[in-house]
Parts: structure tokens; C-alpha cells; sequence
């Protein structure tokens, strides 16, 4: 939800999109998400996501 509202949520899936069939499966399947996960850094490197900016997605999700 909060990757929509950040206007996020098609570039996570094309990226997604991207990566070997395990990491699809395992996004998919996830119920919450690691603020420190490799993966989740990985991933915003990959974006261009700046740390504060994804610190402040994991603050605004805990809102919802």
C-alpha cells in the first residue's frame, strides 16, 4: 500500500519483474518487510532511493 501512495509500486514491480523467480516468489509471499534486509538495500540502491527517503516509507506504512 504504501509503495502505491509513494507512486513506487510499478517500478517495484518491473523491477521485481527482473530478479530470478525465488526473490518473485519470496516478494509475493511476504507479509511484512526488514527496514535492514540486504534485499531491501539492495533493492533501494538499485532505485535510487535514497536511505532517508525509505526510512520515511517504513515510518509512513507503520501509520496504515
Amino acid at each position: 500500500t504504501q509503495l502505491h501512495r509513494a507512486g513506487l509500486l510499478e517500478l517495484v514491480e518491473n523491477y521485481m519483474a527482473l530478479t530470478p523467480v525465488e526473490a518473485q516468489i519470496a516478494w509475493e509471499k511476504a507479509v511484512s518487510f526488514e527496514r535492514n534486509s540486504p534485499f531491501l538495500i539492495q533493492l533501494s540502491k538499485e532505485l535510487g532511493l535514497t536511505e532517508e527517503f525509505v526510512d520515511q516509507l517504513f515510518v509512513d506504512a507503520a501509520k496504515i
